[in-house]
């Protein structure tokens, strides 16, 4: 089974980040998936609701040019941290 985000009728931002870097989920938003695409491959990429957290994604490598998906359901009043970006990477929040 695929996961077609194309085709969703949904909202969705996108935020470049070169380092270390947060999103807030603003009010009244729930996150149901998020798509990293990295410019460079990564060792240990992680994705938390704390500092250096990874309750959402515990520490993944990624590979250059290749997008990930991740699916969650984060709601307004969450910040989310990624950490261990060492290039830049595209981050595609999609919200219902």
């Amino acid at each position: 089974m695929s996961l077609i985000i194309s085709s969703r009728n949904t909202n969705k931002s996108t935020q470049n980040l070169s380092a270390d870097g947060s999103y807030a989920v603003p009010n009244g938003t729930v996150i149901d998936c998020i798509k990293l695409l990295p410019s460079a491959d990564m060792a240990a990429v992680k994705v938390g609701t704390t500092p250096g957290g990874e309750e959402i994604l515990p520490a993944q490598p990624l590979t250059g040019g290749q997008a990930s998906l991740i699916g969650t359901l984060i709601t307004s009043g969450t910040t989310i941290y990624f950490t261990g970006i060492t290039a830049g990477v595209q981050v595609t929040f999609f919200k219902k």
